[in-house]
């Protein structure tokens, strides 16, 4: 102490004093550091476990596109979240596989229930859509028949 009293002209207490608010100073410095470092890294440990996720979630799907078994979304996931993931991956394993594809999606609980079918075919086929295609999508509405699952048991045919 007495050397730093001597260079810079203070009292040693004073040097003394001054040297431990700067290390007092130095060690809240560097606990803030750590907590926003522990912050930040937890974010990308979030961040990580998602891409994680989203690759497990793209090979799955990859896989049961390579062998057919997944024919639709619907099989895939429970909720829209996952419906939606699974559409842009099974798009994205499309365009890098250069598979030709087509996603249908037909919404069976709003506006579509309102028009007339007839009405939906005719005007398809005036917007261009080829005729095969109106009939594929005519095969998966007309004809059909739905139940109602309540409580364990169905419903009659609707």
């Amino acid at each position: 102490m007495e050397e730093i009293w001597n260079r810079t002209g203070t009292h040693e207490s004073d040097a003394r004093v001054k040297w431990e608010l700067k290390w007092a100073a130095t060690k809240q410095f560097l606990k803030e550091k750590n907590k926003e470092d522990r912050r930040r890294m937890s974010q990308l440990q979030l961040k990580v476990k998602e891409l994680q996720q989203k690759r497990q979630d793209f090979a799955r799907v990859n896989e049961r596109m390579a062998d057919g078994s997944l024919t639709t979304l619907e099989q895939e996931g429970r909720s829209i979240a996952d419906k939606i993931l699974n559409f842009f991956l099974s798009q994205e394993w499309a365009d890098r596989n250069k598979q030709p594809s087509l996603f249908i999606k037909l919404d069976f609980e709003k506006a579509y229930d309102r028009i007339d079918h007839s009405y939906l075919w005719s005007t398809m086929e005036a917007q261009g859509f080829v005729t095969k295609f109106v009939s594929l999508a005519k095969g998966l509405v007309e004809g059909s028949t739905s139940k109602l699952h309540i409580n364990g048991s169905f419903s009659k045919e609707i």
